[in-house]
């Protein structure tokens, strides 16, 4: 994934889960994500969003994201 892919993403967890305001935070989460590829991550994202009512960890959107790609 790449840094302006990882744009859509803080959009979505950022107005779903008012999460991800620092900068620094956004550099933890992308560093976490970017090997994965976008598809998968924005998949996982999207499930995760439609499917729970609190916010999402790493662990969480990079399992989802594994098993999007499986």
């Amino acid at each position: 994934m790449k840094g302006d892919e990882f744009g859509a993403i803080y959009q979505k967890l950022h107005a779903s889960f008012g999460m991800l305001y620092e900068k620094a935070d956004q550099e933890v989460w992308f560093n976490a994500l970017n090997g994965f590829d976008f598809v998968d991550v924005d998949a996982a994202v999207s499930e995760f969003v439609y499917a729970n009512n609190r916010r999402p960890t790493i662990a969480d959107i990079a399992d989802g994201a594994r098993k999007s790609k499986a």
